[in-house]
């Protein structure tokens, strides 16, 4: 299976995928990141945004180290077996990758001790942001009700429940004073709530009301729907 069909049918993917994902140096190549900038004092925030002129970006799936590239008949009767109630999902590696067409997918970067943000431009269909491990991520309507922005909040100096509290401070911060949302009016995905284990949250454009669908995804928790507008 590709990154193309998780694209058609996410949910029905990852009900029989544990799904990982990665990025590496295609990130920087295909998007601009802006200056950083300080939050909160000691935090920094930053903006990305999808180069218009491309390179563009895709996922592809990884092949671990030493895994014969053509599946035997073992393997697919396991692929095949994860189909079954009670039986432990097939793990599924993606990591971003250069794509020469635009695909509409975009890519939110994760930043240790950053609130990364960026906003979705009009050919934009999908977009992923991980991976999560206790990030808090807010995505919705900035307040003029039209553009869709999106927010990875990560506060390593502190855990628990004091980075929970950080992150969402970050995210108020950084929604208001750079994309002049609200905070409360965005849907967020928080660890232990909304996704548990290593993680990625998600957002699928639609032809029609609701625009979009956000999904959080966690290993240990499953496909959440965390918000539509």
């Amino acid at each position: 299976m590709s990154f193309n069909t998780f694209l058609a049918d996410p949910k029905g993917y990852l009900a029989l995928h544990q799904m990982e994902v990665r990025s590496d140096n295609s990130v920087p190549n295909a998007m601009t990141a802006g200056a950083e900038e300080t939050c909160l004092g000691s935090l920094k925030a930053q903006q990305w945004s999808q180069k218009a002129g491309g390179p563009f970006l895709t996922m592809m799936k990884m092949i671990p180290y030493g895994q014969p590239v053509t599946k035997s008949l073992a393997d697919r009767l396991r692929t095949q077996a994860a189909r079954l109630p009670g039986v432990a999902a097939v793990n599924a590696v993606y990591q971003t990758f250069p794509s020469g067409a635009d695909l509409g997918f975009r890519w939110l970067q994760f930043k240790e001790n950053f609130c990364t943000y960026m906003t979705m431009d009009a050919a934009a269909t999908f977009f992923v942001t991980g991976p999560l491990s206790g990030c808090t991520i807010a995505v919705g309507f900035a307040n003029d009700g039209v553009t869709v922005v999106l927010l990875h909040a990560n506060c390593n100096k502190a855990s628990g429940t004091a980075a929970r509290m950080t992150q969402a401070q970050m995210i108020a911060e950084v929604a208001k004073a750079k994309l002049n949302a609200t905070a409360g009016r965005l849907s967020e995905a928080l660890y232990r709530r909304d996704y548990e284990g290593l993680g990625f949250v998600f957002g699928r454009k639609l032809g029609a009301t609701p625009h979009w669908k956000f999904y959080a995804y966690g290993m240990n928790s499953g496909v959440k729907k965390i918000g539509q507008i």
